[in-house]
Order: structure tokens, then C-alpha cells, then sequence
């Protein structure tokens, strides 16, 4: 589908086939990616982390260990922190409602 919507759209075919390598592994990502790649799979991840800190909140020690070794870059592990290590989750856990 993505093809067929940049192509409309007149983009070039490196543009294509790299947004395309994108939409098929962004969540599987091979041992080497582009910057953009790497931008769009931890804005992925953080979203896919958001919901499931909703619904079973992690401690933010859990959190903290899974940012460092989950993100591609330091602009996603930095913004994972600021949105989801939150007062609110810091409390919870401190009164062991996690």
C-alpha cells in the first residue's frame, strides 16, 4: 500500500523502497538500519509500551532497565523516560500497587 500511495504521489524510488523496508520490519529490525528506520521503531515501540503500561503498569526500575536496552537511539530512550516513568507510576510502585 505504500508503494502505491508514494508512487501517486511521484516519490523517488529510493524513498519508496526505503519506506517500504521500514513498514515491513518495524518490529523485527535486522542487525543494520537506516536513521529513519531506527527513528520510526522506537516511536513504535514507545506507543506499544505506553498501552501496556495502561493496562499492567511495570516498576519504574523494570522500565529503566528495559529502556537501555531496547532503543535504537537516545532521542526514543529519553522520550520513552519522560513518558512513561511518571509520578504517578513512581508512587504506585513505591506503595506496592504494581
Amino acid at each position: 500500500m505504500a508503494q502505491e500511495i508514494l508512487t501517486k504521489l511521484g516519490a523517488s524510488a529510493d524513498l519508496i523502497m526505503e519506506v517500504c523496508e521500514i513498514v515491513g520490519h518495524h518490529h523485527h529490525p535486522g542487525p543494520e538500519g537506516t536513521l529513519n528506520f531506527k527513528v520510526v521503531y522506537d516511536a513504535d515501540l514507545i506507543v506499544n509500551w505506553e498501552e501496556k503500561q495502561g493496562e499492567v503498569p511495570r516498576p519504574k526500575e523494570k522500565l529503566t532497565e528495559l529502556f537501555e536496552n531496547s532503543f535504537f537511539t537516545a532521542s526514543g530512550r529519553n522520550l520513552a523516560k519522560k513518558l512513561l516513568i511518571t509520578t504517578e507510576n513512581t508512587e504506585h510502585t513505591e506503595k506496592g500497587k504494581l
